[in-house]
């Protein structure tokens, strides 16, 4: 059971490292990502699944959700 949270938070602060370096990416880095948040398909598969793994696991589907909504709003402020 130790294991299980090791990996648990390892996951979290992996997160947490890239809403931190969001807005230091390069142009090239944002366009990619802008390509994955582009389309609403590509929103709602994204919110499903992180919806799903919020099922599984709480804390690491709410750091994915404002994973999620930090590269939605970074993008519609730098990138137009």
């Amino acid at each position: 059971m130790k294991n299980v949270e090791i990996i648990r938070y390892f996951i979290v602060v992996i997160i947490i490292i890239l809403i931190s370096t969001i807005n230091h990416l390069d142009r090239k880095n944002k366009v990619r990502v802008q390509l994955l948040m582009n389309g609403l398909l590509n929103k709602f598969l994204l919110i499903f699944l992180i919806f799903l793994i919020t099922m599984y696991d709480y804390m690491i589907g709410l750091v994915l959700f404002i994973l999620f909504f930090s590269i939605y709003y970074s993008n519609k402020l730098t990138i137009n």
